[in-house]
């Protein structure tokens, strides 16, 4: 399960109010000592209601939307292409495996990422 921490959201680039603003309407899945861990679904809707307030400064909007492509990169929400469907059985096999492999570094890439941001906040 994806989570995500109020420390890590400010190693994003939010500020500490805007951190606090965002996850204080939702139910922590855990705690480790006296920091709250969030479901990530649910931080990202709540960005995404944040979003949808009319008097937002656009320096706040440009941060919360930056954050919410990261966290959406974060899911690993990927629909599988069918390569089955060409004439040539070594060329789907070898555009599965090129498409695995770049799924698998995305994801890497994006769980460095949040561990920087926890680094960061």
């Amino acid at each position: 399960m994806n989570t995500t921490t109020r420390k890590q959201l400010r190693g994003y680039g939010l500020s500490t109010y805007l951190a606090t603003a965002i996850t204080q309407n939702l139910t922590p899945i855990h705690k480790e000592g006296r920091i709250l861990i969030y479901n990530l679904n649910e931080v990202i809707a709540a960005i995404r209601k944040y979003l949808s307030k009319t008097q937002i400064k656009p320096q706040t909007r440009i941060t919360l939307e930056s954050l919410l492509e990261t966290l959406l990169q974060r899911m690993n929400n990927v629909i599988s292409i069918p390569f089955t469907q060409t004439s040539d059985p070594q060329l789907s096999l070898l555009a599965q495996q090129a498409f695995k492999s770049m799924r698998s570094a995305e994801t890497h890439f994006a769980q460095m990422k949040a561990t920087l941001a926890t680094i960061k906040g």
